[in-house]
């Protein structure tokens, strides 16, 4: 094997090593995630609207022993929701099991709100259905927390009029981005964060970062020195690699483009 090949390798083999490491340490940050956990009737955890019906669902489930049935009772689309503390600028993935009434229509969905520390609201994130077929489906979304977000409320809504919308079963929300490798530097000296195509370096010191964009095959896919600041990318959807060195220093990060 050549030397550029053999060095090619080795920077796979370390990206592959580094995605093994930060899987297992992937974290579902939902709680009472697949609706186990019951007080009597009553759901644990997750907070339930006014004019909807969430009952122990143990008939038809898509893991362990219960699900939740939702009905609603009014016009309005109602459901579930929790809300758990989160970190601004980073993406999630929050994705539900869900299976429709099949009826035709958009049966159940999820979304998320996100707010401020205080709980004051700052947007919400498009609405994802399932296709309302009588099969149980992964509905999943990839969302990016505002930039003054401290909290998201995770929701499963009912979209049915005064009816059965549909069942819901284990539920995850967990960080996509993050720093999955680093040396020398200690984070709060360091920081790496990526927004809409855009790179930043945060340092307590003024420094020179080479900046080194990899994707999963392990080719270089953008290459740059700058200074403390911003660098804009020009990378397709799929997930990267960002490997950032500082004098003897370096931390590896993943990102997820999503356009």
């Amino acid at each position: 094997m050549r030397g550029g090949n053999m060095k090619k390798y080795l920077l796979f083999t370390l990206l592959l090593m580094l995605v093994f490491v930060f899987s297992l340490n992937a974290t579902n940050m939902v709680q009472n995630p697949g609706f186990e956990a019951w007080t009597g009737d009553t759901l644990d955890v997750w907070n339930i609207d006014d004019a909807v019906n969430v009952v122990k669902e143990s008939t038809d489930v898509h893991s362990g022993l219960y699900a939740i049935a939702i009905t609603t009772t009014s016009t309005s689309n109602k459901g579930v929701w929790q809300q758990l503390p989160i970190t601004a600028g980073e993406q999630y993935i929050y994705s539900v099991w869900l299976k429709g009434n099949g009826t035709g229509s958009n049966g159940m969905g999820i979304l998320v709100t996100w707010r401020t520390s205080d709980g004051s609201y700052i947007s919400s994130s498009t609405t994802k259905y399932n296709s309302d077929s009588l099969v149980w489906e992964n509905v999943a979304d990839t969302v990016i927390a505002p930039a003054t977000a401290a909290i998201a409320d995770l929701k499963i809504r009912g979209y049915m009029n005064n009816g059965y919308a549909g069942i819901a079963d284990d539920a995850d929300f967990e960080s996509v981005t993050g720093i999955i490798g680093a040396k020398g530097i200690p984070e709060e000296k360091f920081t790496i964060s990526y927004v809409n195509q855009t790179i930043k370096i945060n340092s307590s010191d003024k420094i020179s970062v080479k900046i080194e964009i990899y994707d999963v095959a392990g080719n270089l896919r953008q290459k740059r020195e700058i200074a403390t600041g911003a660098m804009k990318t020009t990378l397709d959807k799929g997930v990267y690699f960002v490997v950032a060195r500082a004098a003897s220093s370096e931390i590896v990060k993943k990102i997820v483009v999503l356009k």
